[in-house]
């Protein structure tokens, strides 16, 4: 993350994690952040509802970009972003650089483009979608059970097998 300190918290950036802009657009047009959490009730006796703890859910980030008039760099631009979307792991997550902070560890969900008279036939306006991702370590263990004494564990049905006389089937005349 070295290239991350050559970044000014005086601008906006949108960073892939190798530190370097996700693709080449002009300009950040709009950043819509949303945060919020739910409180998980369940219903008891009488028709009432318990509430019982908050539960935090992902922060969402919306980044509206502007990618320049050349077709061949607007298409370049939308398959790294298209590649983005599809990958999984660490390697596809995004950091957005703002003036008050920085937002790491976000997942691109879905992509929107459009082109408007308004902003010029040639420009093309992408609309991003983010989750963030909190990352959590988890570790397994294998848990053996064993009597403590052999004469204690419960007895196991195998089921019953029966012998099946086969030349009773062939009609054999014996």
């Amino acid at each position: 993350m070295a290239r991350l300190e050559k970044i000014t918290f005086g601008n906006w950036a949108l960073l892939g994690a190798d530190g370097m802009r996700i693709c080449d657009y002009e300009g950040i047009l709009e950043v819509i952040r949303a945060s919020s959490s739910q409180v998980i009730t369940e219903p008891i006796e009488g028709g009432e509802l318990a509430a019982f703890n908050k539960v935090q859910q992902p922060d969402a980030v919306r980044v509206t970009l502007s990618l320049g008039g050349d077709p061949a760099e607007q298409s370049a631009a939308l398959e790294r972003l298209k590649r983005l979307k599809k990958g999984t792991g660490s390697d596809y997550l995004c950091m957005l650089v703002s003036p008050a902070d920085v937002v790491d560890s976000l997942a691109l969900e879905s992509i929107g483009q459009s082109h408007s008279a308004q902003n010029g036939a040639t420009l093309l306006v992408v609309e991003l979608s983010f989750i963030r991702i909190r990352a959590v370590q988890t570790t397994t263990a294998k848990v053996q059970w064993t009597p403590a004494r052999a004469t204690s564990a419960e007895p196991v049905n195998a089921g019953r097998t029966q012998s099946y006389a086969y030349k009773n089937l062939l009609g054999s005349s014996a």
